[in-house]
């Protein structure tokens, strides 16, 4: 049996650092992480992914998608530049800024899972320590998210709570008006990973390598949560938990 991790790129960890990459599990792990997916993208893929696999080969699946819904729309704002890049972007990857509307895509995608009979780990959307981001909306999205676990009996990882609790007053990051450095930055991890720990060490940010995807101790930390979870749904069979979950 394996697990199966789908998400965006904070999943994927070609930008940035993957949790995947420090899980301890004896399971197989897939890694469907995606770079720039959203909710209503990744719902389709995942659909694709457990309809063309046979019913008993995973067993878990750990989700952890909205943060390009709320990102991409983010980014629309920075300046006339960046709307003209990432406005068409938005409307492609059809980003759900509504609040009712995410809740009522992601119990679709919750729905879909419980029919598969598969154990559910939820991650909530992480700090992004980006400058005038609407964190507001962050918590009111892992709020929905929460409640959604808790409905469906699923487990939860608050890793908002969890980053906060790393760095109480974490500082922000910005790309300024431009979207050149931002891609630098993707094709510099991509391409030559060892720079993500130069990038780390010289923007000292607490969470991130770029204000967004995970440095190493949020990679680290979101693994021992969701290996916690693996571990006591193996032992106790249950789906629900505490502290990281509902």
């Amino acid at each position: 049996m394996a697990i199966l991790c789908i998400g965006d790129s904070l999943t994927y960890g070609r930008v940035g650092y993957s949790y995947i990459d420090r899980l301890k599990t004896n399971q197989p792990v897939i890694n469907a992480g995606k770079n720039g997916d959203t909710l209503h993208r990744m719902t389709q893929r995942l659909r694709r992914i457990l309809d063309g696999c046979a019913a008993e080969t995973i067993d878990t699946c750990v989700v952890g998608i909205g943060t390009n819904d709320l990102l991409l729309p983010y980014l629309c704002t920075l300046s006339p530049l960046w709307a003209m890049q990432f406005a068409p972007r938005c409307r492609r990857m059809q980003c759900i800024t509504d609040d009712k509307e995410f809740a009522f895509a992601y119990e679709q995608m919750l729905e879909y899972l419980k029919r598969r009979q598969l154990h559910v780990i939820l991650i909530g959307i992480p700090y992004l320590q980006l400058e005038h981001f609407p964190h507001d909306k962050i918590c009111r999205y892992n709020q929905i998210i929460r409640s959604l676990a808790h409905q469906h009996g699923c487990s939860f990882v608050d890793l908002y709570g969890m980053q906060l609790h790393l760095a109480p007053s974490p500082c922000s990051f910005s790309w300024q008006h431009r979207n050149l450095p931002r891609m630098l930055d993707s094709t510099g991890m991509t391409l030559f990973p060892p720079i993500k720990a130069h990038l780390e060490r010289t923007r000292r940010l607490e969470l991130s390598v770029d204000g967004v995807h995970y440095n190493r101790r949020s990679a680290a930390a979101l693994a021992a949560a969701v290996d916690l979870l693996l571990d006591e749904s193996s032992c106790f069979g249950s789906s629900c938990g505490y502290g990281f979950r509902t």
